[in-house]
């Protein structure tokens, strides 16, 4: 446990270093010039990039418009992005609006439309799907972005001037004014240059910049897309403030660690990518009113309002596209029995696993697959396996790994041990639903700005070494050996208490420095409990006498030598299993106790299945005659503790 501390004070010693050093900075943002009045510096620097500029100052009262919300001296800060000084040749941006320039004197200036400007080039991570970032400006005064890629400029001219239309921009009357605005776009290149992307969450491999909605947070150049802002994602909105939400929230998860844990699997969405971890999550199962849906609005109030919460009975062309606009955050989903058991059995996997259906396109082409990293919340009266069997399918390994069942009525108030004051869990569950509406979204931004400026420093190593340590920690004290599913089950809890960790030593949750750790490290165990508890029961039983059997006699079997293996009466033996005779087993277990210990090392994975669910199974061609043989794992049965 102490090696565990000293990481995780290392973690919030690193962070708070980056957060002293960083806090003075702002984040990085196109910034949208304000009307203002420019300074006559400001104003001659403006003026002096273009001839036809200050042609038109001399003979008309117009001023140019200085492109930053406040006055500067400066050419360089009045013109962050360049756009204003890379305007064509011919071109001139005034205060109402932009004109194409005469070629001499006697001309008259030709208004193109209101005022715009093209404040940088943009393309994807690969080099393809160029544009221009269009900034056009309303009635009232303010800017809106406008993305508009190069094909559409040629292909679809008129869609493009629709959508700068809808943004407020009016164009010249005279005629030939659409051409003069499409000619001055292409012939417009600024210096600047953007990164488009078109998923939210982290944007590249660097973690340098999270996207949401239409907010980059970080240091990269990044543009979202418009169509990011669209569907579940519009709920990724920010009420509040981080101050009120941890007093409101934060703290009433004090000594309520169900709402801890569900608070802290909300935090643990951005970290997936860094530690390279499919998505997954917790399902909270209990009792009508036991608090589980106000479960999933504090997880929800992490990254936005309670609208993010959807429905389990979405279709699943519905539910990859919720989980695609909720990529490296939080997918909430309530009311798991509505949902139909086949549908569920193969949506578990798909939103886990984190890609869409493959799908053609018009011209027979393989369309590009939506893929995306989650962490799920689910709610529900009964349990993945339930309602699994109600179409006679069994839940699998993969089902409960990647979505864990947590009860979910059984702390003293439903999910509630701590009351805060309320008069009751119905009253208390009314004050968090309040507080959940007031103030959202603040705290997951947070998270990952500070998550962001920690990743430049190669902080995901020292992440991935602590989840490493709590999930080892915690199967060491387990009384048997770990399996595939309890390893797994395992670091997914352990994500989840380092995210909970790494929030709190950001003093965003207002939590004492262990508490989400513990409340995940609880977790583990009662689910390891449930799992395995009655197994455990049978077993310890009968692994007594067989521990003692293999002490004294593992010996006496014959070492399996290929050929040259020789017959044995007991049994015989290699470096990981024993291989025990129907009469050896039948000397440990009279009667009708062979049956019954068979079962139940089957159960922990001490013994072996056959074929057909036989509890024998034949043996390999090394042992004369390939007679059916109980076949015994050495190393489970070794390790496993009895209670």
């Amino acid at each position: 446990m102490n090696k565990i501390v000293s990481i995780s004070d290392a973690i919030e010693a690193q962070a708070e270093t980056e957060f002293a050093v960083e806090a003075a900075k702002p984040t990085l943002q196109l910034v949208h010039p304000v009307q203002s009045e420019p300074t006559p510096a400001a104003e001659a620097e403006v003026t002096a990039q273009s001839v036809e500029t200050s042609t038109l100052a001399a003979n008309d009262d117009r001023q140019p418009v200085p492109a930053v919300p406040t006055v500067t001296t400066s050419a360089e800060a009045a013109d962050p992005v360049g756009a204003v000084s890379s305007i064509p040749d011919g071109y001139a941006l005034f205060s109402d609006g932009v004109y194409q320039m005469p070629s001499d004197e006697e001309g008259e200036p030709v208004f193109i439309c209101s005022p715009l400007r093209v404040d940088a080039l943009f393309a994807d991570q690969d080099g393809r799907g160029w544009g221009r970032l269009v900034v056009v400006r309303d009635d009232d005064g303010r800017w809106h972005d406008v993305p508009v890629l190069n094909a559409d400029l040629t292909r679809r001219a008129a869609e493009v001037l629709a959508r700068l239309h809808d943004c407020g921009l009016v164009l010249g009357v005279g005629k030939g004014s659409k051409d003069r605005l499409l000619q001055l776009l292409q012939r417009w290149k600024p210096q600047a240059r953007l990164t488009s992307v078109s998923r939210l969450g982290w944007a590249g491999e660097t973690f340098d910049s999270f996207v949401i909605g239409s907010d980059v947070i970080g240091d990269a150049k990044v543009l979202p897309m418009p169509a990011l802002g669209n569907g579940p994602a519009r709920h990724l909105v920010q009420k509040g403030t981080i101050d009120t939400w941890r007093s409101e929230i934060g703290r009433k998860c004090d000594g309520n660690p169900l709402m801890m844990l569900a608070v802290s699997l909300a935090f643990s969405g951005p970290l997936l990518a860094l530690l390279g971890e499919i998505g997954g999550g917790l399902h909270f199962r209990g009792t009508s009113s036991s608090g589980k849906t106000t479960l999933l609005r504090l997880a929800a109030s992490v990254w936005g309002s309670r609208e993010l919460i959807g429905q389990w009975r979405a279709t699943s062309n519905g539910l990859e596209t919720t989980a695609a606009a909720l990529n490296d955050m939080l997918l909430p989903l309530d009311e798991i029995a509505e949902i139909s058991p086949r549908a569920l059995h193969e949506a578990i996997y798909m939103l886990a696993n984190g890609k869409a259906k493959s799908r053609m396109t018009k011209d027979a082409t393989l369309a590009d697959t939506a893929s995306w990293r989650l962490a799920i919340i689910s709610s529900g009266e009964i349990s993945v396996e339930e309602k699994l069997k109600e179409a006679r399918l069994d839940a699998k390994t993969g089902h409960e790994v990647r979505l864990i069942d947590i009860e979910a009525d059984t702390r003293t108030w439903g999910v509630f041990d701590i009351l805060h004051d309320a008069k009751n869990a119905a009253a208390f569950a009314d004050m968090l639903r309040n507080a959940a509406n007031a103030c959202h979204g603040a705290v997951g931004r947070e998270f990952v700005r500070r998550l962001s400026k920690l990743t430049r420093t190669g902080f995901a190593t020292q992440i991935e070494a602590l989840v490493r340590a709590l999930a080892s920690s915690w199967v060491g004290t387990l009384p048997s050996a770990p399996d595939g599913q309890i390893q797994r089950v395992a670091r997914r809890f352990a994500i989840i208490a380092v995210a909970g960790r790494l929030a709190t030593g950001m003093k965003l949750t207002g939590w004492s420095d262990d508490a989400a750790v513990e409340a995940a490290r609880t977790a583990f165990l009662d689910w390891y409990e449930r799992r395995f508890g009655e197994k455990r029961e049978a077993v310890d039983t009968v692994v007594e006498p067989l521990k003692t059997f293999l002490d004294n006699e593992l010996a006496t079997l014959s070492p399996l030598r290929g050929d040259q293996t020789e017959s044995n009466l007991h049994g015989w033996r290699d470096d990981t299993r024993a291989y025990l005779t129907a009469e050896t087993w039948a000397r440990l277990y009279p009667e009708t106790e062979g049956a019954r210990a068979a079962k139940a090392l089957l159960d922990m994975q001490m013994l072996l299945p056959g074929e057909g669910g036989r509890t024998m199974r034949r043996a390999s061609r090394h042992i004369p005659g390939r007679p059916r043989l109980y076949t015994l794992n050495l190393e489970r049965i070794d390790a496993y503790k009895i209670s």
